[in-house]
């Protein structure tokens, strides 16, 4: 999206626009209450904590929908601009993606607060391995961007329920 504000406006105001409102977010940031107290664990604890059963693999859960976003939102715009989409469709794409997200991401929390963190873990791992294997094949610009879409719900559909496992294993530690 920013690179489509770019696009409009060009790339100096828009990346200045980009630093003013990190520079703001910052400044919030500061006004932040600091934690009340120390939690008195160290590195030391570090080594048991990630021994404990399940918590590597909910942290590979926790990375992986990172890394599959990082990489879909490089190649993305790439293979959209091979297939013909300008800057604004592009732009749309990845707005229209986040809204996905935005929406699926709450509702699987849902799902998994009330059935268990794993159904709706296994549900967006596998969704997400079907969408990204069909994401060399659209030739169409449409059709690409409805993958991405997909792509990014089901990335959304394990994340939330990924993070609480997380936090839950931890908790327990």
């Amino acid at each position: 999206v920013i690179g489509t504000v770019a696009n409009a406006i060009g790339r100096g105001p828009a990346f200045s626009l980009v630093v003013v409102a990190a520079v703001m977010l910052a400044l919030a940031a500061l006004r932040l209450p600091s934690p009340p107290e120390r939690s008195g664990q160290g590195f030391g604890h570090l080594r048991p904590a990630l021994a404990a059963g399940g918590m590597l693999t909910a942290m590979w859960l926790v990375a992986l929908p990172a890394l599959v976003a990082g990489v879909l939102d490089v190649l993305g715009p790439l293979r959209l601009h091979r297939l013909g989409a300008g800057a604004t469709g592009i732009g749309a794409t990845f707005l229209c993606a986040a809204a996905t997200e935005a929406t699926v991401s709450p509702l699987t929390g849902r799902l998994s607060d009330r059935h268990g963190r794993l159904v709706p873990v296994r549900f967006g791992l596998a969704a997400a391995a079907v969408v990204l294997a069909l994401f060399t094949l659209p030739e169409s610009p449409l059709v690409l961007a409805l993958v991405i879409m997909a792509t990014t719900a089901a990335l959304g559909a394990f994340w939330a329920p990924a993070t609480a496992l997380l936090s839950d294993l931890a908790e327990a530690v």
